[in-house]
């Protein structure tokens, strides 16, 4: 809405789209259902792809809600549109959580739990911009079978002490804690499964990172507001040292941070053939990212005759 609340529309009108409900059991590790959990529902807006230009609105970054189980383990959420995430708390048990497009019917398993916890600090802060806030946050993956997976997220943390923060232990055999956002390099601490009831303390030093600019324009000059990007240093392509970021309806894009020195940056769009660079940043740089016109290309994956869902594609230029 405007700022100004007289330019505000006299009434306002919403329409509810159909769609099933969300229906979700919670049991114990021997399958026996829990009353009384706490099951928490949050919504990820999607990046823009080859087969959509459609652009998450702004309320769609903050859809959440949560409902308690009943006598039977069971609960009914109303679906959000976009990529989400379920997972149920009582007590001192949590279960890992499911997350997916379109679920009709999730069981979620409380089981044992850790607690994860520390400090923060930034040593340099005075390189920071004059009341620069940005936002750090931090992030708990767990390696379920051979994929990580987020298990809890923690934002607009601050220096000083953080946690302690209730992490799941059923089905994980390994854990990741990331410490990211802007303007810090980020920091990472991989462990193996710690015990049932265990408390893991760790202290994070974050000092101040380099950060890329780029805007995104057709070969007219005009801005892609579909444009995203992504920057990978260490010069491994690795999604561990790796930023992402998408377009303002202005075509810029900001990508933050990461260690200083050689980066390989990416830019792709909906209609447009890849960009991709390669630069030497040592505190904030700025550069035009012109993407070309480019087509698509669909087919099917298949494996002894029989359609994969998960795979990944890779190509590039002759």
């Amino acid at each position: 809405l405007p700022a100004n609340d007289k330019e505000w529309p006299s009434s306002v009108e919403i329409t509810l789209e159909p769609a099933s409900s969300i229906k979700v059991s919670v049991v114990d590790t021997l399958g026996k259902p829990i009353a009384n959990a706490t099951v928490h529902h949050a919504g990820r807006p999607p990046r823009p792809t080859q087969d959509s230009e459609w652009l998450p609105s702004i309320h769609e970054h903050f859809y959440a809600q949560q409902v308690v189980t009943g006598r039977s383990g069971h609960a009914e959420l109303a679906p959000f549109r976009v990529e989400q995430a379920l997972w149920a708390e009582k007590d001192q048990l949590a279960s890992v959580p499911w997350q997916g497009m379109h679920p009709s019917t999730v069981v979620l398993t409380l089981g044992e739990v850790f607690t994860i916890g520390g400090s923060i600090a930034f040593p340099d802060k005075t390189e920071w911009e004059p009341g620069y806030e940005g936002e750090r946050r931090i992030l708990v993956f767990g390696l379920v079978g051979n994929q990580w997976r987020q298990l809890v997220h923690l934002r607009d943390v601050q220096e000083g002490e953080w946690g302690p923060l209730r992490v799941p232990l059923s089905g994980v055999s390994r854990y990741r804690a990331r410490l990211e956002g802007v303007p810090i390099t980020p920091c990472e601490d991989a462990f193996d499964r710690p015990r049932a009831s265990s408390h893991r303390r760790i202290d994070f030093v974050a000092g101040r990172g380099a950060d890329l600019y780029l805007l995104a324009q057709d070969e007219a000059g005009s801005p892609i507001p579909t444009a995203h990007a992504e920057v990978f240093w260490d010069r491994v392509l690795s999604t561990k040292a790796r930023v992402v970021g998408a377009a303002r309806p202005d075509g810029m894009i900001y990508l933050g941070t990461f260690p200083p020195g050689h980066v390989e940056y990416r830019v792709a769009a909906p209609g447009y053939a890849t960009l991709e660079k390669g630069a030497e940043i040592s505190k904030t740089a700025r550069y035009l990212a012109t993407l070309a016109r480019g087509g698509t290309v669909a087919g099917r994956c298949l494996h002894d005759g029989k359609p994969l869902a998960d795979f990944d594609v890779i190509y590039s230029k002759a």
